[in-house]
């Protein structure tokens, strides 16, 4: 599973690649989308991701962003699972964070607040964190156990 999702993520990135505009429009830039889904036993929950699989994608993240539409999230992405911590630095919507394991979720950190640069992890690995809009998962009951599922977009 892991090699098809770095192939399809590569396909993503260099898809990306474009000239930048104005001189700070990668401070909130979107980067490129995957459909995906997030399931438990019967209960699907179509999701729209953002992308960010190297150290600079994963390093601004959702920082600057305004809001975070219904439905959407960014997905970080590491070739190996290891402790993870995440902070909202310049980030002004509260999130949840979402920690997944070869796509299972392992740990979930609901309402991260804006701007508070605390270290928020869990106690297990991840090669994954997925970031939603505050109270997404609490709204839908997500947690350990829960899989996220990825659907190639045809390139």
């Amino acid at each position: 599973m892991m090699r098809a999702l770095y192939a399809v993520l590569l396909g993503l990135s260099l898809a990306a690649c474009e000239p930048q505009g104005a001189e700070h429009a990668h401070l909130a830039q979107k980067l490129a989308t995957l459909p995906a889904v997030l399931r438990m036993d019967t209960a699907r929950l179509p999701l729209t991701l953002e992308i960010a699989d190297d150290d600079h994608e994963r390093e601004r993240g959702l920082m600057f962003r305004d809001a975070l539409p219904p439905g959407t999230g960014m997905l970080f992405v590491w070739p190996e699972a290891a402790p993870r911590t995440f902070w909202m630095k310049n980030t002004p919507i509260p999130l949840d964070m979402v920690f997944m394991r070869d796509g299972q979720v392992v740990g979930v950190i609901p309402w991260a607040k804006p701007f508070d640069e605390s270290p928020l992890g869990v106690a297990d690995p991840a090669d994954m964190v997925l970031e939603v809009p505050g109270g997404w998962t609490q709204t839908h009951g997500v947690g350990t156990g829960w899989t996220l599922e990825l659907t190639p977009r045809q390139l």
